[in-house]
């Protein structure tokens, strides 16, 4: 009698674990993770340098700079600069920055320009300028010589995205005395990185090109020539 109520007890034991086993849910695999795309890296954008105050009429000083560079953003989209940089060039070596400026958080939008401004914020006030991108805060020395220099826009390896050599002797255009820019008119059908390396394709301010910033001098910061009739520059021999 006692193995037969052993054998009940037995049967009845597999038969509820074979009900539970039956009715519990059978647990899938998690699906594997998917991995996140790889960023794309961005293009790097198509900047050219349109426009530079090497010589203001404003009075310089150890604590005062009022030089700019103008960067057009010829990109289809809107281009951040953080962590580029503006650079100047010095004599004998003038690939060689000679002063450099990190920039930070700076947006051109889409076909647009931003200046750059060489001294600290505080030394443009007076002058009534359109809004500056940055400023490199320079509180020492003027960055591009009036003799000529370089002044050069780089990526955040240093770079050059586009470099412009001037000089103030024919067939580069000078900068008058009432401290007007040169600004760069692209020729049409050119690549203006390479065109903007040509003497030819930059031209002075004047009353009939740009505006005036009284104590200060002309130009058109933040915006293209108002005229672009005189795009060559008489050609002459150059000074030995």
């Amino acid at each position: 009698m006692r193995q037969r109520v052993g054998l009940v007890v037995l049967l009845s034991f597999l038969s509820l674990s074979m009900l539970i086993g039956a009715s519990a849910p059978r647990r899938e695999p998690p699906p594997p993770k998917k991995e996140a795309p790889a960023a794309q890296p961005q293009p790097r954008p198509l900047l050219v340098i349109t426009e530079i105050l090497y010589d203001p009429q404003s009075g310089e000083t150890a604590e005062v700079q009022t030089e700019w560079v103008e960067i057009l953003n010829r990109s289809p989209q809107a281009a951040n600069l953080k962590g580029f940089q503006i650079t100047s060039g010095v004599r004998g070596k003038i690939h060689d920055p000679k002063q450099r400026f990190v920039l930070g958080d700076v947006v051109i939008a889409a076909g647009e320009h931003a200046v750059i401004g060489v001294g600290a914020s505080s030394c443009y006030g007076e002058f009534k300028l359109p809004p500056f991108a940055a400023h490199c805060g320079e509180t020492k020395y003027a960055w591009f010589g009036n003799t000529g220099d370089s002044v050069a826009i780089r990526d955040a390896n240093g770079h050059i995205i586009d470099e412009v050599v001037y000089e103030t002797e024919p067939p580069w255009p000078g900068a008058n005395r009432a401290g007007g820019s040169i600004q760069f008119v692209a020729p049409e059908g050119e690549d203006p990185v390479k065109a903007n390396d040509e003497p030819k394709n930059w031209v002075s301010c004047n009353a009939h090109n740009s505006d005036e910033f009284k104590g200060h001098g002309r130009g058109t910061p933040g915006g293209p020539p108002k005229s672009t009739d005189a795009t060559t520059q008489p050609v002459a021999a150059k000074k030995k």
